[in-house]
């Protein structure tokens, strides 16, 4: 700790008086930031000083000094941390930067004991419990310290706390903290569906899930119960309590684009009654990460079969490709037609065509359909369909329509006749 003093005079009188010490003129000043002994000196105070009090005084009192230099200051200040900027901090006195530096710079170290009648650690009861205690003979008295692996204050009864109970505290602060803003975002993310939901009509209602019983139904989403992937989201099988069997779709991440395909996949399958499309039972909201459940469908994909793939079967005769055709066909002409509101798919491809217990074709995948008003003969949209089933003019302009629909279904067909893959395959027409 050292006494700092910084004082310039700037009187004409005693100019040559102070020019002959080498003491305070302005130009003599340095201009590094070293508190040298002109303009600013400082010097060292003795240990165990129990009080301080500074005075600063002038010729004159004060009465010949420049307006723009009319105070001294003296203070206590940490050794080395005093930061003087040389003449640059005098002649700015004025505007009282230096003031301002000081006041919120200047540190100041205090080091003390506890000392009066308990001059010792032997006559010291304060530190116990954790805690150990330190002479200081410099000072005549003894601090008290945490025991290594406790942290806190070593003073107050208990104030020595084990840094993994503190650790703990602070994870379960943290976790409490995540876990009410968790459940404030889904709370806001269900009034907004629900309220998306009030408004459009739809054919039959879905039953709403809580978040104990799904995770519960696929073994806490254990890759085991994985029985396919998107691009954005991942399918399980599960079964729910009341032993059915269902399929999981939980959404990879969440986001408002995430959330808007949700809301819109769950208003376009509500509108839909079809035998050959996979009906929604429910869905949940509770989850970090929007939730739907499906009726399960066994047998796999129309792409699966059709290409050999694991989970394939030989069953494919020319008469079931033709039956699976006629299913589709009827079904996307259900959507065109007949649904409430016409529907556009914008995914119409083998590998969202699914096969039930009898073969029987079931669409699937309404994520990024559309709804559309019959007035509207193209809907302008961001092009999502798998390449290679989307129409050329579409991939051109984005605006799809039942002709879109149309031209996906013809390369299914074409899939059906020929076993090959329009993707992956150049030769395929």
């Amino acid at each position: 700790m050292i006494l700092v003093v910084i004082q310039v005079w700037q009187s004409m009188r005693w100019a040559l008086s102070l020019f002959r010490l080498k003491t305070g003129l302005l130009y003599n000043v340095p201009n590094n930031a070293k508190c040298s002994g002109i303009g600013c000196c400082q010097t060292s105070i003795r240990k165990g000083l129990k009080g301080f009090n500074a005075n600063i005084g002038s010729f004159d009192n004060h009465m010949n000094v420049r307006l723009f230099n009319p105070c001294g200051f003296a203070f206590l200040a940490e050794e080395n941390h005093l930061g003087f900027g040389g003449a640059r901090h005098v002649i700015c006195l004025v505007l009282q930067s230096l003031k301002l530096s000081l006041d919120s710079n200047v540190h100041i170290l205090v080091d003390w004991v506890i000392g009066g009648g308990k001059r010792n650690c032997s006559q010291a009861t304060e530190c116990k419990a954790n805690r150990f205690c330190m002479d200081d003979e410099d000072l005549d008295g003894y601090r008290c310290s945490c025991n290594k692996g406790y942290q806190g204050n070593p003073y107050l009864h208990n104030g020595c706390q084990a840094l993994v109970r503190i650790i703990l505290t602070l994870a379960g602060i943290i976790g409490i903290f995540f876990s009410i803003k968790k459940r404030k975002l889904m709370k806001e993310q269900e009034k907004f569906f629900e309220k998306k939901l009030n408004s459009q009509e739809v054919d039959y209602t879905v039953t709403v899930y809580i978040t104990k019983q799904l995770p519960k139904a696929i073994d806490n989403y254990s890759n085991e119960r994985t029985v396919g992937r998107g691009g954005f989201e991942v399918v399980y099988k599960g079964v729910l309590s009341d032993k059915r069997v269902v399929a999981i779709k939980k959404y990879v991440s969440v986001g408002k684009t995430k959330n808007e395909q949700f809301i819109n996949e769950v208003l376009v399958i509500m509108k839909i009654i079809n035998g050959n499309v996979v009906k929604l039972l429910g869905y949940c909201l509770e989850e970090e990460v929007p939730v739907l459940v499906y009726e399960f469908i066994p047998n796999n994909t129309l792409f699966h079969h059709i290409h050999n793939e694991e989970g394939g079967t030989s069953w494919l005769s020319w008469e079931n490709r033709l039956r699976v055709a006629v299913e589709a066909a009827s079904t996307l002409a259900y959507l065109h037609s007949h649904a409430t509101t016409p529907i556009i798919n914008r995914d119409v491809k083998s590998a969202n065509i699914l096969l039930d217990d009898d073969f029987n074709a079931k669409l699937s995948d309404f994520g990024i359909s559309k709804l559309f008003s019959i007035k509207e003969e193209n809907v302008n949209t961001v092009v999502q369909d798998t390449l290679g089933y989307l129409d050329p003019e579409c991939q051109h302009t984005n605006n799809t329509n039942e002709k879109s629909h149309v031209y996906s279904f013809g390369v299914v067909l074409a899939e059906l006749i020929t076993d090959k893959n329009k993707k992956n395959n150049k030769n395929f027409l």
